[in-house]
């Protein structure tokens, strides 16, 4: 028996972070109900989700969420990110092979119930969240290198029926269209060495050195096109790895040197990458050295290289950047390890996925990068038999839908959260 006024328990519940409210949901009948009142009635679980969860983790949550106007939005991506701390007790999987018939798939990319899958031959699919074609085209014949959703969080065409995706090719030609219904050109960028998108923004580097800072905006037409905000040269020998964009800063991998660019609306029309790190790779000077790196968010790079002789080895590098000029880094023999190189990597908020080239993908929970050992995964699942290419996900009220490629097939991982409520003090924060 409850020896409390409901008024007094729920001003109680009230400021209590998320943990607490998931246990406290299955104290009683009385306490489940108050918390339910809480839900509708105020925002305590967009708060929660605010406080609790890294902000480098909510903004991935909320972009792949597929449903925005959920009422329950907030409530459900505070407990799958509870649940997925830990996959192994928490997640039961499933896996299914797509109906899809695609020759060649070199690309995926999922946004709300639109899935976009792109091929060899230079054409671009797309379906809905069941698998319906409903649109298929192709701009150039040449192969489609990757394929990006675009959100201009000004219009929110998106809630309209229109969304923008942004298509590469293997020539360097970035392609942007306006979906609604079918795809319609809007703008076409040539010889385009790398790229990356955050949100409305769009990064790129083209060859002979020049990178470019652009935005989505309205032009006189009212049509959305790139609009410039900075740009910036990088001098040989100097050569730019990779480059990044995330919330608000483009990172760049130029040689060893880790630089930094801040852009928002103030940003002068040239600018001066700041210098934040340097950094020194375990494996170089080898003579057949192939090295591809990655960056993650703005302060994790993730390079694999792989030498190219008779015995074929791949390390894998992390280095987690720091503060004022510091850094950590750890070094994996991948084939020691999961006896297998990786073919591809992908990162979701507080889960990581190494996909590698007999099939296979191993899922890690993040909680600190300098935790991280490629040895401690806590699931393994087979895919297939042919090298993993790529990666994306989407995310509802119980569960986060993986969509996984080869060459030749998509398979739909789902890990459902079970358990509810009975989270451990793997949910504490």
């Amino acid at each position: 028996m409850c020896i409390f006024p409901e008024e007094i328990i729920e001003r109680i519940l009230k400021h209590c972070d998320g943990k607490t409210l998931l246990i406290a949901y299955a104290v009683n009948e009385q306490w489940k109900n108050i918390i339910q009142r809480l839900t509708k009635r105020t925002k305590i679980w967009k708060r929660n989700c605010l406080r609790d969860i890294p902000k480098g983790e909510l903004v991935k949550y909320t972009e792949k969420y597929i449903n925005q106007n959920d009422i329950d939005k907030w409530l459900n991506i505070y407990k799958n990110w509870c649940a997925w701390q830990d996959i192994d007790g928490n997640i039961e999987f499933d896996i299914h092979l797509s109906p899809i018939e695609v020759s060649r798939i070199t690309s995926i990319a999922v946004s709300g119930r639109y899935v976009a899958v792109g091929s060899e031959d230079g054409r671009i699919k797309i379906f809905n969240d069941n698998w319906d074609l409903l649109h298929t085209t192709r701009y150039q014949a040449i192969k489609i290198t990757e394929i990006t959703f675009m959100c201009d969080e000004e219009y929110f065409e998106a809630r309209n029926g229109r969304i923008y995706v942004l298509i590469a090719y293997k020539t360097g030609t970035l392609v942007l269209t306006e979906f609604d219904g079918k795809l319609n050109e809007l703008s076409v960028i040539q010889d385009v060495k790398l790229h990356s998108v955050y949100k409305k923004y769009l990064c790129y580097e083209k060859r002979g050195g020049r990178i470019t800072i652009s935005k989505l905006c309205k032009n006189s037409m009212g049509t959305n096109v790139f609009c410039e905000i900075t740009f910036l040269r990088i001098y040989s020998p100097s050569e730019v790895s990779c480059l990044h964009m995330w919330g608000g800063t483009a990172t760049f991998l130029i040689n060893n040197e880790v630089k930094v660019l801040k852009y928002d609306e103030n940003v002068p029309p040239i600018s001066i990458p700041e210098r934040r790190v340097r950094i020194k790779f375990c494996i170089n000077n080898h003579p057949r050295l192939e090295r591809s790196c990655h960056i993650y968010r703005d302060d994790i790079i993730i390079c694999a290289s792989t030498t190219e002789d008779d015995l074929r080895e791949q390390f894998l590098e992390l280095f987690i950047l720091g503060e004022k000029g510091s850094y950590s880094k750890k070094l994996f023999n991948t084939w020691d390890v999961l006896e297998s190189y990786i073919t591809c990597m992908f990162l979701y908020g507080n889960t990581f996925i190494i996909g590698v080239d007999i099939g296979n993908i191993y899922f890690y929970h993040i909680s600190s990068w300098k935790e991280f050992d490629i040895r401690n995964y806590q699931k393994k699942m087979i895919v297939g038999r042919h090298p993993i290419n790529g990666i994306d996900v989407r995310e509802d009220s119980h569960q986060r839908k993986f969509y996984v490629h080869s060459s030749f097939k998509v398979h739909e991982i789902t890990g459902l959260r079970v358990n509810d409520y009975q989270y451990d003090l793997h949910c504490g924060v």
